[in-house]
C-alpha cells in the first residue's frame, strides 16, 4: 500500500509540473465532499463529509469555446458512518460550455484509494479501485473564478462483499489561469 502511495503521489506531482509548462489552461480546484455509501448491506451508510483539492487541465475538443476535454487528478476525502475513506481520483470529463457564464461536465472518474480508518473490529475489506461517474455543473465567473457542484457515482461497491456503493457530491471553486 505504501508503494502504491508512493507511485500515487509521484504521478501527481509529474502531472502538475508538467502542465505549468502549459498553464494557459491549468486550473486548481477545491471545496467540499458530502459522501456516503448507497446500497448494499452495510449498518452504517451515514454521511462523512471532508473536503477535496487537485488540479485540472481544460484542453479544446473538436470544437474550440464550445467542448473540452478535461482531465483532473485531485486528493479527496470520502467515506460513510464512522469509516474515513482517502482516494486520489482521476476524472476524464467533457465539458460543453452551455453559454459563456454555465458549463456541463460529464465522463468517467477513476478513484485509488490511498487510506482508510475502517475499524479491525468490523473487518471491512476496502476496495483500492473505485471506478465511477461525474456529472457536474459550473458557474463560470470573471477573473477566471467558478462555482460548481459534481456528483459522483460509483460502480462497484466499496466494502467487499456488501453490495454498498460510494455517493459523493462535492461543491466547490476552482481558478483557471488563463
Amino acid at each position: 500500500m505504501k508503494i502504491l502511495r508512493l507511485f500515487l503521489l509521484s504521478l501527481f506531482m509529474i502531472i502538475i509540473c508538467s502542465s505549468a509548462i502549459n498553464a494557459q489552461q491549468l486550473g486548481v480546484r477545491s471545496g467540499w465532499n458530502f459522501s456516503k455509501v448507497t446500497g448494499g448491506d452495510l449498518p452504517d451508510k451515514d454521511n462523512n463529509n471532508g473536503w477535496y483539492i487537485g488540479v485540472t487541465y481544460e484542453m479544446p475538443f473538436i470544437v474550440k469555446d464550445l467542448l473540452y476535454l478535461v482531465p483532473e487528478v485531485q486528493y479527496s476525502q470520502q467515506g460513510f458512518g464512522n469509516v474515513n475513506l482517502d482516494y486520489i481520483s482521476v476524472p476524464i470529463l467533457a465539458k460543453i460550455y452551455l453559454v459563456k457564464i454555465i458549463s456541463l461536465e460529464l465522463g468517467p472518474q477513476f478513484g485509488f484509494n490511498i487510506g482508510d480508518n475502517a475499524p479491525a473490529d468490523l473487518n471491512y475489506s476496502i476496495k483500492t479501485f473505485d471506478p465511477a461517474w461525474a456529472a457536474g455543473l459550473a458557474i463560470n465567473l470573471p477573473f477566471r473564478l467558478s462555482i460548481s457542484g459534481r456528483y459522483v457515482g460509483s460502480f462497484s461497491e466499496v466494502v467487499e462483499g456488501t453490495g454498498s456503493k460510494n455517493m459523493l457530491f462535492q461543491a466547490g471553486l476552482s481558478f483557471r489561469f488563463k
